[in-house]
């Protein structure tokens, strides 16, 4: 893909209302996505595709992420609440679980972090609760309890 990097103004007329305005609007590449920004709102639109999303919302997935945040600081669709399909919607990774909205698995080691969560309890950022050396996932595969560091 290549850089992007361009400013443009366009007029847009309101469906409901019939009025016409002039935006002025800059175009750049951010990772897959082009962002458009607009008068401190944000539009995203897929390369080649055109998005859901509104220009002028300020969370349009319903996820408690604003728009902007999701396009320029977390990397994460603002058209999906839950980016990455783990369960988890991309506000409660970043805003409660400091788990990242674009990884299933924050810490990779096998469970998604809805899993860690909600089903088993423990720490999805933490490859071993414990401390005992033996990972989560595995430890819950083999009829363990990732909570407790004794061996069984």
């Amino acid at each position: 893909m290549s850089d992007i990097n361009t400013t443009a103004t366009t007029n847009i007329i309101d469906e409901q209302t019939g009025r016409a305005s002039r935006l002025s609007f800059r175009v750049a590449t951010k990772a897959k996505f082009v962002a458009l920004a607009v008068a401190g709102a944000f539009a995203l639109s897929v390369v080649g595709g055109v998005s859901a999303v509104e220009p002028t919302a300020d969370d349009t997935d319903g996820d408690g992420l604003k728009d902007g945040l999701e396009v320029k600081h977390t990397d994460t669709d603002p058209r999906l609440e839950d980016t990455d399909g783990d369960g988890l919607s991309d506000g409660l990774e970043v805003n409660r679980y400091g788990t990242d909205p674009n990884e299933w698995d924050s810490d990779h080691d096998g469970a998604s972090d809805r899993q860690e969560v909600d089903d088993l309890g423990i720490d999805p950022n933490n490859i071993d609760s414990d401390g005992d050396r033996i990972g989560d996932y595995w430890e819950v595969l083999w009829g363990m309890d990732p909570l407790d560091p004794r061996l069984r």
